[in-house]
């Protein structure tokens, strides 16, 4: 077995340790929400507001992170790590100024987003998710930069803290159904908003620790920007088929009675356990070293692992 090899293997068994930790205060989170809430209308509202941030537009940024690691190990290979630590910095705020804007844009329309996808829904359950939409639509300007964060640490060797950033996340949602009584179902969304912020917050220290360095600069003339924003359209087409699974369910489930999101929700959780455990850690730390590889023409040695 090459270096390489062993070092893909040792690094695979800890993120599926670290994997199956977050999975089970995911899990833990699940069951205190369903305990709290049950399958009412009000976690049905929640989940549907959702549907666009936490699906559709988490979709398109999880093709940003795809297509951040080939691109970033490429200027690795050829180029330097200071300028690959740029790559990183511009793209990290220049998809967060992206998805503020859309954030904005989508909180303002989200009456007459709810009115358009949940037909089913009667008024005073349609009222309320435009109103959670309205807080949930902010989270997307952190899972923006959770992803970039993401694919820089994973290209740099990083495997775990990636998967440990849902640690905090599930933690601070347990915590606020424990405030319903206070917030009701109010403060389960924000908590959405701040579990995402702590999810980039505890990357952050190991990103700086392994180069990162927090640099403004806008100049969309980058050739490496260009080519980042130019393959996230195919990227995000050829993995789409589950965002529109997910909108075609509950554009259906809508029409069903109460509870039916919210159940369709915990079988969904139910079935990711296992593709999140193995075949998503595997290909998570596999990934970054293909790219480089492929990038450094070793192709002989991506054959070895």
């Amino acid at each position: 077995m090459s270096d390489s090899a062993k070092r893909i293997t040792k690094a695979t068994f800890f993120v599926i340790v670290a994997t199956i930790l977050s999975k089970l205060f995911g899990f833990l989170r699940e069951v205190v929400l369903g305990a709290f809430y049950g399958t009412s209308y009000k976690l049905d509202s929640l989940i549907a507001a959702q549907l666009l941030p936490g699906v559709f537009f988490a979709s398109i940024l999880a093709s940003f992170s795809t297509t951040f690691i080939p691109i970033y190990n490429e200027i690795l290979v050829k180029e330097s790590k200071g300028k690959a630590s740029r790559f990183a910095s511009k793209s990290l705020f220049l998809i967060v100024i992206a998805a503020l804007v859309v954030a904005v844009i989508g909180s303002i329309f989200s009456p007459f987003i709810v009115e358009m996808i949940f037909r089913g829904f009667d008024r005073s359950v349609k009222e309320l998710t435009w109103q959670l939409m309205r807080i949930t639509f902010f989270y997307i300007i952190f899972l923006g930069a959770n992803y970039i964060l993401q694919g820089f640490l994973q290209s740099n060797e990083n495997f775990v803290v990636p998967v440990l950033v849902g640690l905090p996340f599930n933690v601070i949602i347990i915590f606020s159904a424990f405030l319903k009584k206070e917030f009701d179902i109010y403060g389960v969304a924000v908590a959405f908003v701040l579990g995402y912020f702590s999810m980039v917050l505890f990357q952050v220290p190991f990103a700086v620790k392994n180069g990162f360095k927090f640099k403004l600069d806008f100049n969309l003339r980058d050739p490496y920007i260009n080519k980042l924003f130019k393959l996230v359209l195919p990227v995000f087409i050829g993995s789409s088929v589950m965002s529109l699974n997910s909108f075609v369910d509950r554009y259906l489930a809508s029409f069903l009675p109460e509870g039916s999101i919210s159940a369709l929700n915990f079988a969904d959780k139910l079935n990711g356990v296992v593709y999140g455990i193995f075949s998503g850690s595997i290909s998570a730390v596999i990934y970054p070293y293909l790219s480089r590889f492929f990038s450094s023409e070793k192709k002989k040695s991506s054959k070895s692992i």
